[in-house]
Formats: structure tokens, C-alpha cells, sequence
């Protein structure tokens, strides 16, 4: 119950300031995300990552909103966006859109699909 809450303090750290200080990390291939409606706040502590490294980024959506917002943010990146849910992409994101399901997405790299032929 709400009387029986328990409010517990944590520090935080982007993923920029813990992985990638001064532009010292040269390579990072995948970033999965499942942060429970956090997606936007890992979007913002790691703005260096998405644009200097540009590693592959599976992401557990969990609203319509953090689809929309997340979408956005990588395509005007230059990743493609596919999902890990069974069917097309389209399909699985109305889907997720009309009821608010967690949709698993996967940001990919435009170029470095193009470098690895996937």
C-alpha cells in the first residue's frame, strides 16, 4: 500500500560520463535497454554513444510515448528501426501504440548496415 512505500535514493550515471569520458571509447557494439518507461533518460545521458560510436541499441519500449520519442530520436540519427516482435515493423508499432504493450525495438546503424551487408 501507499502507507507501506519506501522511498530509496540512487545515484545515477549517464552512459556518455561511464563509458565514453573524453571520447575515449573507441568501440561498443550493442546497447540493450530495459529501464521500465526510463527509455528517455538513457536517450539523454548517452547522446556522445548514439552520435561518436553508433553501436546497435535494443530497447524494451514500454508506452506509446517512449516508442514515438525513440523512433525520432534515431532515425534523425541515421539508424533503421526494426522490431523484435513477430510481423512487420508498422504492425507491432500500431499495435504497441493502441495498447500501450512493451515492444522490443532494435536501432541499426544505416551505414554500418551498408558496411556489413547485414
Amino acid at each position: 500500500t501507499a502507507a507501506d512505500a519506501v522511498t530509496v535514493e540512487v545515484q545515477t550515471v549517464t552512459l556518455d560520463d561511464t563509458l565514453a569520458p573524453a571520447g575515449s571509447l573507441a568501440r561498443l557494439d550493442l546497447v540493450k535497454v530495459d529501464v521500465e518507461g526510463f527509455e528517455r533518460e538513457v536517450r539523454r545521458g548517452s547522446t556522445r554513444i548514439l552520435r561518436e560510436v553508433r553501436p546497435v541499441w535494443l530497447i524494451e519500449i514500454h508506452s506509446a510515448t517512449a516508442l514515438a520519442q525513440c523512433v525520432t530520436l534515431l532515425v534523425a540519427a541515421g539508424y533503421r528501426i526494426e522490431s523484435l516482435t513477430p510481423g512487420p515493423y508498422y504492425a507491432a508499432a500500431l499495435n504497441a501504440l493502441a495498447t500501450d504493450a512493451p515492444l522490443p525495438v532494435v536501432g541499426f546503424d544505416v551505414g554500418h548496415l551498408r558496411a556489413t551487408s547485414l
